[in-house]
């Protein structure tokens, strides 16, 4: 018993990791140009930029370490990727995303971690089509896929946990409810200008079998500091959900810059054991200058 003990803490370090990498598909919920009192009902989805004018474009690329920190304990162990190409799927213009999420070497001895998720979404609505995920977490496996059906308002989930038989549900679509990465692009071009702090707002976004209404608050301005420089900005705290790692009544706290990239910097989060956090490394092809840096 004391040996199945001793490594019951490691488990929730690796899962906890783990989830946070996870998140970065879901951290920026950002704000939008509506008041809190709005409904996720009657509240709007409409991208309000042209194109041209997006805050990303073809082939970024950006890289985000992971880190663990319990008393004085510190300590990296993994890394997740996010990449976005501009594509033509049945001559309509979409956006195809790919994340990758692993563990260091080092780290695969005790909790090996290699997720991918992708997603295909259109270039105009930001409404998704296409999602995937498959899931490698210390030998537990999981592959999902979501099939958005927007004309029937339906969404065809197909899921299969470790080898057994794959399940098929379908669920009602809701207005403006994306996957995990079509949400993370979607919100990244949203208007941040009449946002106060304090105010909170609703986001709805689909996962394997499930789909999640959630909440984010708009903080405030706050400049960071990370290895590649300092940045001014955009701070939001962001609703988890109760497990075995988060205990419900924390937020993940999301910065991100605040200028047109409204590219994502740091999250960080207090877990049963200890704190996560996740910060930019390396960036590629980001589309306009980032005024945010100094």
């Amino acid at each position: 018993m004391e040996q199945q003990h001793a490594k019951t803490p490691t488990r929730i370090i690796y899962i906890a990791l783990l989830r946070v990498l996870s998140l970065l598909a879901t951290v920026t919920m950002v704000s939008h140009e509506l008041t809190a009192q709005d409904s996720s009902e009657s509240r709007k989805c409409d991208v309000i930029f042209t194109e041209d004018n997006y805050a990303f474009q073809d082939r970024e690329e950006a890289t985000y370490l992971a880190n663990y920190k319990w008393g004085l304990i510190s300590t990296d162990v993994g890394e997740a990727t996010i990449r976005i190409n501009r594509i033509i799927n049945a001559n309509v213009p979409n956006y195809f995303v790919e994340v990758t999420a692993k563990t260091y070497k080092f780290y695969d001895r005790v909790f090996k971690v290699r997720d991918t998720y992708t997603s295909r979404f259109n270039a105009e609505t930001f409404l998704p089509e296409y999602f995937h995920r498959n899931v490698f977490e210390g030998g537990y496996t999981k592959r999902s896929t979501l099939t958005f059906d927007w004309k029937k308002k339906e969404l065809k989930s197909i899921t299969q946990r470790k080898k057994n038989p794959a399940v098929d549900t379908i669920l009602s679509l809701q207005d403006c409810t994306f996957d995990l990465l079509s949400l993370l692009f979607y919100s990244r071009n949203l208007d941040f200008t009449f946002v106060e702090p304090g105010d909170v707002f609703p986001m709805v976004f689909a996962l394997d079998d499930e789909i999640y209404n959630l909440k984010y608050r708009y903080i405030g301005k706050e400049t960071v500091s990370i290895d590649l420089g300092n940045f001014r900005c955009l701070k939001f705290g962001i609703q988890v959900v109760a497990g075995d790692v988060f205990k419900g009544d924390e937020e993940v706290t999301l910065w991100v810059t605040d200028d047109r990239n409204h590219l994502p910097i740091k999250a960080e989060s207090p877990i049963i054991v200890g704190k996560v956090r996740i910060t930019l490394t390396k960036m590629n092809n980001i589309k306009h200058p980032l005024t945010s840096m100094s």
